[in-house]
């Protein structure tokens, strides 16, 4: 079976030039910004939808982050106390209807990168 990756279109026609540079390779979205101290931070998102989203955050040329999948999760449960939602002593755990919990990876279809506000 061939299994082609889908590439994610980035759109950075929006990112005005200032102090944080945005580039799109046909793999990569990179953004790039100084701190108060001058030292460069890079956050790099893979383009490639079968890779993780995070391709790296580092500081000045140092990974502290790689190859990361953002993943969430939600846990939900009914509650039987006349307070409802903020029923202190009731356990959702033990009513009838349980608890259920979802888990999801963020998989994106589109990326956009503009600049907001005014540089300084």
């Amino acid at each position: 079976m061939l299994n082609l990756a889908a590439t994610v279109p980035a759109d950075i026609s929006g990112v005005r030039q200032g102090p944080v540079t945005v580039t799109a390779s046909a793999e990569a979205l990179t953004v790039r910004w100084p701190d108060e101290l001058s030292r460069t931070w890079t956050a790099e998102f893979s383009l490639n939808s079968e890779k993780p989203l995070i391709t790296m955050i580092g500081l000045d040329r140092t990974p502290i982050l790689r190859n990361a999948s953002p993943q969430y999760m939600a846990t939900t449960g009914k509650r039987r106390g006349p307070a409802g939602f903020d029923e202190f002593f009731d356990y959702p755990g033990n009513h009838p209807d349980g608890t259920r919990r979802f888990e999801g990876t963020f998989r994106p279809v589109s990326a956009k990168a503009r600049s907001a506000g005014d540089w300084q």
